[in-house]
């Protein structure tokens, strides 16, 4: 059945989905996204210009990263990225992409969204996304290179020593990029818009902590910040929101950067 507002090439496309996907491994829940893959499209079609354009960008450059990825990977064996451009140019395009989109939605919904030029949020706004995909990378790594992909450019694959040598680099570069997150969220006004952008930023450098301590056999258990700190630093977080409480974004930030001086 035609979703109102759907084209015919993109009606058929969406009825065509459900055969197509089956038997390609996916959980319950994505199937029954692609049963209403229709419904998601005649929504978007209803939505407003702007908005509708700011979706569809986000969506091309996340999917012609996803698409690089399955190309980039292919190949026996475990596959290695060769440069630092490649890893900085897929976080973006998976990650940092959706910090842009955010403040597009943002200044959309609300001109005073931030005290931030568009311009200058645009950046943070990448940074931060590449930053808690590089974040997600560091923590995968074991995951990543048993499914034949080395997201870290010049070491050997298969070798931990080297691996974990290389690690500090990566672990300081992605604290510049959160760092870059926190700058983003201390420039936005209102309480509730603060706490939930800011969030994923302190669990980011939350977890950033227990990688570093991480041993390589650590890395393969699997490395997690507890339910108990998901929910203190969500506290931390509306603390430092809220104008009412003690503390702000702004201290925080300007603690992270201390912290970063040689």
């Amino acid at each position: 059945m035609k979703s109102p507002g759907l084209t015919k090439e993109a009606a058929e496309l969406c009825a065509r989905l459900p055969k197509e996907m089956d038997g390609a491994g996916l959980s319950e829940g994505e199937m029954e996204l692609v049963r209403r893959a229709g419904d998601c499209v005649g929504w978007l079609e209803s939505m407003e210009g702007s908005r509708a354009a700011a979706i569809r960008r986000v969506v091309g450059i996340i999917t012609e990263g996803q698409s690089w990825d399955l190309e980039r990977f292919q190949g026996e064996g475990i596959v290695a990225l060769s440069d630092d451009g490649e890893l900085e140019t897929y976080a973006y395009q998976v990650a940092g992409s959706v910090g842009e989109f955010w403040t597009e939605i943002g200044v959309i919904c609300d001109p005073d969204f931030s005290r931030y030029s568009s311009e200058k949020l645009r950046v943070l706004g990448a940074n931060y996304g590449k930053g808690l995909q590089l974040v997600n990378i560091l923590r995968d790594i074991p995951e990543d290179l048993e499914r034949g992909r080395c997201y870290l450019p010049g070491v050997n694959p298969g070798d931990p020593v080297a691996i974990c040598e290389a690690l500090p680099r990566w672990h300081s570069r992605a604290r510049v990029l959160l760092a870059d997150g926190i700058k983003y969220t201390s420039s936005l006004r209102g309480t509730r818009l603060r706490t939930s952008t800011g969030l994923p930023a302190v669990l980011g450098l939350r977890t950033l902590e227990r990688l570093e301590d991480a041993s390589w056999e650590d890395l393969q258990k699997g490395v997690k910040i507890s339910r108990r700190m998901v929910k203190r630093t969500l506290f931390g977080a509306l603390m430092l929101s809220a104008w009412w409480l003690p503390g702000s974004w702004k201290s925080y930030h300007r603690r992270i950067e201390l912290s970063q001086s040689p």
